[in-house]
């Protein structure tokens, strides 16, 4: 990796950074921004909602987009959507102006992620590709880990309106940033519609995106009503809950770090078996465990690391095989992320709804199970290196 291409990969990481933590800060506002907005908190749920279904729609609208304007303009169009988005939340008076900077902002997103992590593969080659998506998805963990603390903390010292304000700020800097440093006929090339195609058709494309959404919705049917799991567990005479966010985005961190290169070094395969047979075990543990504090913090620090150590396998699968559609097959990878986890979040408040926990649990396990499946049925056990881009 040369002195020019690290920089790069750093402006690409700072603006994952900033979808991240626009995707997260919410969690902590909601109460706030209903009230300033005038409508109850079930409605202003709804802002985060229309921001997952709006990435999950637009993403592959951004490949398309890239495939005409090429990888750097779209790398800045989308910024600069995403950064104009966040503007007009921060000036928002009424719920329709808001949910209108939610989707704006969105469709930045989902065109801006997807076209830089196709980027940051083709910068450094096959050899590095693992550890430059663990650099990319780098900015989404560490607003993992600090978003949702972080909007809180804004909210109540400064009005929710900061927090985005200073989303616009990092906006703006990566979109200057990336001006300055990507250079021409360096960003990910562009594919014809007959490869963005062919990559949708690919049977071992749509099985990898088949892992995404199971493992992902494995997750999310837990994760997402994780307050529900844990609303009994006291420490101190205190919920849990607080700690155990902050303790998974850290291990989130640390998965992250490791994702990278022990992908390089043993292939995507045997990492993503790895991370979802580990994150099966500590989801489990989490639930069958819940009102024991002190067994439940270290799992879910643990259940962090393992969380993030296999979305990186599954976009170096992706790329391998779909280089020249890379961006648009990483897109799609991006919308299975988000319906998976609305898909999670739906079947997982139905069971509660109607059944109970060890249910619930069973479903995730299930899930998880198909997923790992899935992999062991169409994924390679050889080393990465030269073949994987043939594979």
């Amino acid at each position: 990796m040369d002195r020019t291409t690290l920089p790069v990969l750093v402006a690409l990481a700072v603006g994952a950074f900033a979808l991240g933590a626009d995707s997260f800060i919410m969690i902590g506002m909601l109460s706030d921004i209903a009230a300033d907005l005038d409508v109850t908190q079930p409605v202003a749920g709804q802002l985060v909602t229309v921001f997952a279904l709006c990435y999950a729609l637009f993403a592959p609208l951004g490949a398309t987009v890239a495939g005409r304007l090429g990888g750097r303009r779209t790398l800045l169009l989308a910024m600069l959507v995403f950064t104009l988005g966040n503007a007009l939340c921060t000036v928002a008076q009424s719920y329709g102006a808001m949910l209108s900077g939610r989707a704006i902002a969105a469709f930045g997103a989902g065109a801006f992620l997807p076209v830089a992590t196709a980027t940051a593969s083709a910068l450094v080659g096959p050899q590095r590709r693992g550890v430059a998506l663990s650099v990319i998805f780098g900015g989404m963990t560490i607003a993992t880990a600090f978003g949702a603390p972080l909007g809180t903390w804004s909210g109540q010292m400064f009005g929710w309106r900061f927090a985005f304000m200073v989303i616009v700020a990092v906006g703006a800097l990566t979109f200057a940033t990336l001006l300055v440093l990507v250079p021409k006929g360096k960003c990910a090339a562009a594919a014809t519609l007959v490869e963005r195609l062919s990559a949708a058709r690919n049977r071992k494309v749509l099985a990898t995106l088949s892992v995404t959404f199971l493992v992902v919705m494995s997750e999310y049917a837990i994760f997402a009503y994780l307050s529900v799991v844990l609303e009994k567990s006291i420490w101190r005479e205190a919920s849990i809950l607080p700690l155990a966010m902050f303790i998974f985005g850290c291990g989130a961190i640390l998965g992250n770090v490791i994702t990278g290169l022990a992908t390089d070094r043993f292939g995507p395969a045997r990492v993503l078996l790895t991370a979802i047979a580990a994150q099966a075990l500590c989801i489990a543990v989490t639930v069958l465990f819940r009102l024991e504090p002190l067994v439940v913090l270290p799992v879910v620090f643990c259940w962090g690391v393992f969380s993030y150590m296999y979305l990186v396998p599954i976009q170096y699968r992706l790329l391998s095989l779909a280089a020249e559609a890379g961006a648009f097959t990483v897109s799609l990878n991006s919308s299975v992320i988000y319906l998976a986890i609305s898909a999670g979040s739906a079947v997982g408040g139905m069971i509660l709804a109607s059944a109970s926990l060890p249910v619930l649990l069973a479903f995730s396990l299930l899930a998880a199970l198909a997923g790992f499946c899935v992999v062991i049925a169409t994924f390679p056990r050889a080393q990465p290196g030269l073949t994987t881009s043939t594979v």
